[in-house]
């Protein structure tokens, strides 16, 4: 059937070819670029003043230096560039005049900002609210200081492309998108049918209104073979003398960018091509490439067959735009990315997991930091700000940042850009704080400290006396669920802001943990954790709890969890309100789950295991696995333990709190699965390193995931945490595919979660993850999640290390990382997993001091910074500080249209009133990127295939005084400027 397939497109092909083949002259668009990696083989700053140039010579600084002083050589020359990480490390060096002369370029259109972000992120691992935030800081930036907006999404590097990316574009106000990584069948086969450009329905809930023109690029970002006129290729210059014809090469250069020009024209449905000219970190010598471009249009024009233009890609497209040509479309994405036969890029989905985890946390830190910020009006001309760790977030998900794919001491950077700016953001959140809980102005000061190792049980000011605990609920709504914080003693008692006791249940920490925790901290002083129920903090609020020991006052005996081991073969099982989980007594793995409030049950057996990964010896190929690609030297997934049936030692505690079930799998991979009193998910808590390489293989560990449930090949994944992408095993949209690898190629990223369905059942398994990770249903009925990989080739595309990342030991990494799990109604679960992944991505800030001097009256213990909380299906996604009199506001609906009406309906939400802080003065709707008011994006129209005018307006229902009502329809995204008047 492929086969036929495959020869109908070529028939297709050749008996259809483009008119301007037979006669037109063909227009070719000339783009001269450069791509610059925010980090990569050298670090940010290494590449801004070409430092380590040994590794690679690549120098930014001198890049913008000389392409700036080329274009003011000569108007016709035009530049285009994306970076603004770089751009306003650049600007913020320069003086007036040259700062006036680029002004001047920019609105002559000879320097043209394309994409606009701080970085070109990844499209696969990013979550959509970081990425959505380091896109405004670039937009913010290109608007403020040049008053103009990029219209042209340009991911030319980034390997493989999701739809909420496309979204994303459209809600921005981009007219078009360009990239070039993606499947090479499906490029191939769009190639020989001229279907390289076309419509993509990147949104069912959103539908036409995010359409976006979409173009591939031929080949890749490069320029055509024989015409790269910088470091590293060299190409032959263009030699014109005509006195000495000896060295003159006009012709030969002519002819041969012609044939290329026309090799490319035959992919393309128009008589306009767009041909990049430059590649990584190119126009260090400006001079040679501009002065070889002006050469090549003048003597190919001169030919006649082909017109040569300066231009840049939103030219290029208003070119196309004015041919009236009909496009077909495209409504699935562009993942997962294959360049060629067994060589899947699906191994970069997990890469890393320490590094995306901190992504992650730090993603949950800014926010809260930014409505805090917020909140206080600013934090004075020289307090600290949120602006580094928006900027170390925005580079941090560059599309060889997040992904992990860059060298070791790149990835130390971007963790210590993530750390400084993290630093700086305590002392904000902490400023506000006080200032919020002050009564008056001689309350003194808490001495507010946040526990970086809060998940391997190491708090220095919990390990010692009295404290007082902070808990700063960053969601729009009241947030209840279980903090577990590090004690020494036994003897404690917590009250909470009303005075009350509250319960708390005491567990000792368990073996891995203080192996762990003994390397961030010597003295390893805490043996217990004590677990309590925070409830009911308020929506962008906090609430204070009291913590004492009997060191102050006799409290009596608090009674400690006992840790149980299991030796028998009985099974055991743990309970809420929600779930019983069942583990088998001889093998130690879950066995089954019973959702108690709706019924529904499943057998399902979960256990980790391994995959060996290439060494590049195999028969077929000698691609290896590495920090990009995935693959396994056979389909089958190994025993992490030293036994066959992979069995586990368990080990049980129970309380009225909650309960947990201990599983040591080997030396280097344990679990702890808890059941807390009122949440309706069951928490997987993995330990994976460091990775045994005794035998000489790499490993790729994932958590295995089999159920009863008949899935029908068919399993879902989020994009970039938004819309569900239905996926199928071995099969793709809109391609052949050749199962040369059946377990890489059957990888998709997974962001937030992962299900499967079973329809007759009506039910359904969702595993949620607190990371980017890579996911699969190999079979049906299972899901699996690679959480940990550990890799000793390099895998040849680029990186040039092998992934083998060493711990604070010395050792391997060792990453702890979470997953829930939700098994329930489909219906029911559309609810639960969206408030579960709402409140795994924004987990509560926690700050501590020590109680000494601390008199509570002087304080007010709780604090809500919304007058009512928003409803469940909106979230508030963005509040941050622009000046003093403006906020950035941005909201969001987390339901999709095909999910229950209940919670799909269109929400409103009342601004005039909302925030306590603040009186809401006026309301402009901004496009996406909050650079541009919406009323003022007037996108591109198109012809479709299928009869329809795209896209259409973004009639969003207008916001208006005095109550500012927003409606928000179905993964809706509404973005304002608020002028407010601070109480």
């Amino acid at each position: 059937m492929k086969t036929v397939f495959l020869s109908a497109v070529l028939l297709f092909a050749l008996f259809s070819f483009p008119s301007f083949l037979q006669g037109e002259v063909l227009n070719v668009h000339l783009i001269p670029h450069t791509h610059d990696d925010v980090g990569w083989l050298k670090s940010l700053d290494e590449y801004y003043y070409g430092a380590i140039n040994y590794v690679q010579d690549a120098s930014v600084e001198n890049i913008l230096d000389t392409s700036i002083s080329q274009l003011l050589m000569d108007k016709n020359r035009k530049f285009i560039y994306v970076e603004m990480a770089f751009f306003t490390k650049w600007w913020n060096k320069q003086t007036e005049s040259v700062k006036e002369k680029v002004h001047e370029l920019v609105q002559s259109g000879q320097l043209e900002f394309i994409n606009g972000g701080w970085c070109m992120n990844d499209e696969a691992t990013v979550h959509y609210n970081a990425m959505i935030d380091q896109m405004s800081i670039g937009l913010r930036f290109i608007s403020n200081t040049f008053g103009v907006r990029p219209v042209i999404g340009w991911q030319i590097d980034p390997f493989g492309h999701s739809s909420f990316q496309a979204t994303a574009f459209s809600l921005f106000g981009f007219d078009g998108f360009f990239f070039c990584r993606m499947d090479y069948l499906e490029k191939y086969i769009r190639g020989i049918t001229r279907e390289m450009e076309m419509i993509w329905q990147n949104s069912p809930s959103l539908g036409p209104a995010t359409d976006i023109f979409t173009g591939i690029l031929n080949g890749l970002y490069l320029p055509p073979k024989g015409f790269c006129f910088d470091d590293p290729c060299n190409d032959p210059s263009i030699m014109d003398d005509e006195e000495d014809m000896h060295f003159n090469n006009v012709k030969e250069r002519v002819a041969l960018f012609i044939e290329e020009a026309r090799k490319q024209a035959r992919h393309y449905k128009t008589r306009n091509i767009m041909v990049p000219m430059g590649a990584d970190f190119q126009y260090q010598n400006a001079a040679k490439w501009f002065t070889n471009i002006d050469k090549l249009i003048k003597y190919v024009n001169l030919n006649g067959s082909l017109n040569l233009l300066y231009s840049t890609p939103s030219l290029y497209l208003k070119s196309l735009h004015d041919e009236d040509t009909v496009w077909p479309t495209k409504n699935s994405d562009f993942l997962p990315y294959v360049d060629r036969p067994w060589s899947y890029w699906t191994g970069y989905f997990t890469s890393r997991p320490a590094l995306k985890g901190y992504v992650r946390q730090c993603n949950a830190h800014l926010q809260a930091c930014k409505q805090l910020e917020a909140i206080h009006n600013g934090m004075g001309d020289n307090g600290p700000s949120s602006v580094k760790l928006q900027q170390a977030m925005g580079v941090a998900q560059h599309h060889d940042a997040v992904t992990g794919t860059e060298k070791q001491h790149v990835a130390d950077d971007y963790a210590r850009r993530l750390h400084i700016g993290e630093v700086e953001c305590r002392s904000v959140m902490a400023t506000v704080l006080n200032d919020l809980a002050a009564k008056g102005a001689n309350a003194p000061k808490m001495d507010l400290s946040f526990c970086e190792y809060l998940n391997i049980s190491v708090c220095p000011v919990t390990e010692g006396g009295d404290f007082n605990m902070v808990v700063y609920n960053s969601l729009a709504r009241p947030y209840t669920g279980m903090v577990r914080i590090p004690v020494i003693k036994e003897d404690v008692s917590v009250t909470d802001p009303n005075n009350n006791t509250v319960a708390i249940q005491i567990v000792p920490i368990s073996p891995e943990t203080k192996k762990i925790s003994a390397y961030v901290n010597s003295t390893n002083t805490a043996g217990l954790d004590v677990f309590l129920q925070v409830s009911n903090v308020p929506p962008l609020g906090y609430a204070m709890y009291t913590f004492k020991s009997s060191a102050n006052q006799n409290l009596g005996q608090t009674k400690v969890s006992r840790v149980k081991r299991k030796l028998d073969n009985e099974d055991v099982t743990i309970s809420n309100k929600y779930y019983n989980v069942t583990f088998d007594g001889s093998t130690g793995h879950i066995k089954k789950i019973i959702n108690a409030v709706s019924g529904v049950s499943s057998n399902i057996n979960q256990q980790f295991r391994f995959y060996n990964a290439s060494a590049g010896n195999n028969i077929y190929s000698s691609q290896r696995s590495g920090a990009y690609i995935f693959r396994p030297n056979n389909t089958v997934a190994y025993s992490v333990g030293p036994n066959l049936d992979n069995a586990a030692q368990l080990s049980l505690v129970e309380g009225d709190l909650l309960s947990e079930v201990r599983q040591v799998f080997s030396p280097w991979v344990s679990q702890v699965v808890r059941l807390y009193k009122n949440k309706p998910a069951i928490e997987l808590e993995y330990t994976v390193g460091p990775i045994s390489i005794d035998d000489l293989h790499g490993k790729e560990i994932v958590s295995v995931f089999n159920t009863d449930l008949e899935s029908d090949k068919t399993f879902y994944t989020d994009s970039n945490g938004r819309e569900s992408q239905k996926r199928i095993r071995n099969y793709r949209h809109d391609s052949v595919y050749f199962n040369t690898e059946p377990v890489a190629g059957n990888y998709y990223p997974v962001t937030s979660r992962i299900f499967i369905k079973d329809e007759e059942k009506k039910t359904q398994f969702t595993v949620l993850n607190d990371r980017a990770q890579g996911g699969s249903s190999l079979a049906d009925g299972s899901l699996e999640l690679m959480v940990h990989r550990r890799l000793l080739f390099d895998d040849g595309r680029g990186v040039g290390q092998a992934l083998d990342e060493k711990g604070l030991s010395g050792e391997g990494l060792v990453t702890r990382g979470k997953h829930l799990l939700i098994l329930d109604t489909i219906d029911e679960s559309a609810y639960t997993q969206r408030m579960m992944a709402e409140e795994l991505m924004m987990t509560p800030e926690l700050a501590f001091t020590p109680t000494d001097g601390l008199q509570l009256g002087d304080y007010n213990l709780k604090y809500s910074g919304l007058s009512t909380a928003l409803p469940d299906n909106v979230h508030l996604l963005t509040l941050e500080y622009l000046d003093k009199s403006t906020i950035l506001l941005r909201l969001d609906h987390q339901f999709e249209s095909d999910d229950p009406k209940e919670w799909s309906a269109p929400a409103s939400v009342k601004l005039s009133d909302l925030f306590v802080a603040f009186k809401i003065k006026e309301v402009t709707e901004l496009g996406l990127g909050g650079n541009v008011a919406l009323s003022d994006i007037k996108r591109l129209q198109w012809k479709t295939i299928e009869g329809q005018t795209v896209p259409s307006p973004m009639n969003f229902p207008p916001v208006t005084a005095p109550d500012f009502t927003v409606s928000l329809s179905p993964m809706m995204i509404r973005t304002f400027n608020v002028t407010v008047e601070f109480n």
